[in-house]
Order: structure tokens, then sequence, then C-alpha cells
């Protein structure tokens, strides 16, 4: 079972304010007060509580700038009992609401011609399955889902690998990984912009779900998110830094 709450401040607010809108929406799940908390900060807007074994609330913070009320802060929550199993830090409810009122922001600032903040080069259903078969592997979820809601290229801050190249002088994921797939032992997907990639580690056939920084020198590997949804949010929208 899952809950979500929402709630809206005038000013910046305080760890304890963070802290009642997750016990609101813990409440409402467990009907317990909240006991045996334990606090992570993940980034600097978000929040994970933990209600001991039993339940688990995530808490991010937005500035006025992307708030739906104008001049004020926003506190959004959301609540998991125990009971649903593959909990994820970030789901696509609230990563499509973070893009939007990231693209909200963006309206207000000024760029140079020619700049787009997001290519939004989507594929189809289609695209994906053919390009699994071509190299013969299974992509991550939240992967799939997002390449086909948003699609690759420009990401704000990241540049993706579409799934299909959208013109001839395009790199896809098909051109950077179908020679060295196999033996490099991962699926590129961002490019970092110094010969280093992040990527899917791969077991057999099949991507993990977890988003790695890879090293062109040594070869050594860096974990980066957890999943696809957290990277895109940490790295493309930059809302922990």
């Amino acid at each position: 079972m899952a809950v979500d709450y929402e709630a809206w401040c005038v000013e910046e607010p305080r760890m304890a304010s963070v802290a009642r809108v997750a016990t609101v929406t813990m409440r409402l799940l467990l009907e317990v007060d909240n006991i045996d908390i334990v606090v992570t900060r993940e980034t600097e807007r978000i929040w994970r509580f933990d209600w001991g074994s039993a339940a688990t609330a995530q808490v991010v913070v937005m500035g006025p700038e992307y708030a739906e009320i104008p001049g004020r802060w926003s506190v959004f929550a959301e609540a998991l009992s125990a009971g649903k199993r593959g909990w994820t830090v970030m789901e696509f409810d609230e990563f499509d609401a973070l893009v939007l009122r990231t693209r909200e922001g963006l309206r207000t600032q000024d760029y140079p011609e020619g700049f787009f903040p997001f290519d939004s080069w989507r594929s189809s259903e289609e695209e994906v399955e053919r390009v699994e078969h071509e190299l013969d592997v299974r992509l991550p979820g939240q992967y799939k889902e997002f390449m086909v809601r948003h699609g690759g290229g420009a990401f704000l801050f990241i540049d993706l690998l579409p799934v299909v190249a959208p013109g001839p002088r395009e790199e896809d994921l098909v051109l950077v990984n179908r020679d060295s797939l196999r033996e490099m032992g991962f699926l590129a997907v961002a490019p970092v912009g110094t010969g280093d990639w992040c990527d899917f580690a791969l077991t057999g056939t099949e991507c993990g779900e977890a988003v790695d920084l890879r090293s062109h020198d040594d070869g050594l590997r860096e974990r980066e998110a957890p999943g696809f949804l957290d990277f895109l949010v940490r790295h493309g929208l930059r809302w922990d830094s």
C-alpha cells in the first residue's frame, strides 16, 4: 500500500517541517505513531524516513521556482509499507513532476539561439524491442519506459544515447555498443565527454538496473545511481547540486 501527501510553505522548510510531512503520510498509511525512525538525506532536496521495518517515506523539497503555487516552497512525500515489494527511490509520477517543474523554471531563462535543454528523441516500443533483439540484451524497465515517454539526446545537463538515431550522423545504442558489448561487459547509455561512459553492467544478456560510471583509462567502475530515474534526477536535472 502507498499514500502521498503534499504541503506548501512560504519559506524554505526546516528539517522539522519535512519530518512533520513525512509523519502525516506515515500515520495515514500505518495508523501508528512515528517510532524507531531512521532519517537519511539522500540528496540536497531528498530525504528518506524509515519507520523500523514497517514502512518508508521519501520527501522531496522543491523551491518556489518549481512549485505549483507561485512563491511557495513545496514539500512532497510518498510513503510505502513494507508489504509492497520492490520499493524504488524514484517513481515515474514523481519524476515526471520534477521534469515538468524544471521545464517551467527554464522558461524564464535566456539561452543561446539553437540551444535545446531537452531533445526528446523518443522511440516506439517496437523500436526498443528491435534493438534488444539486435543487441541480444534485456534493457532495464525504467530505461525502456523513459525512452518511449521522454527519449534520448540532450536531457538538460547530460546527453543520452537515443535508442534509434534521428539522423545518419547521430550515434545511437546499437552503433556504440554492438561491436564491444560482450567484450566490455556493459551497455553504454550516456557519454561523459572525457571518453568515459555511464552504463548498465551486463550479466549474460541481462542489464542491471543501476547506472555506473566507467573509466576508459583503467576500466574501473563507480556507482552513480541505483536506478535510471535516480541517475537522471541527480545528473540530468541536478536536483542534488
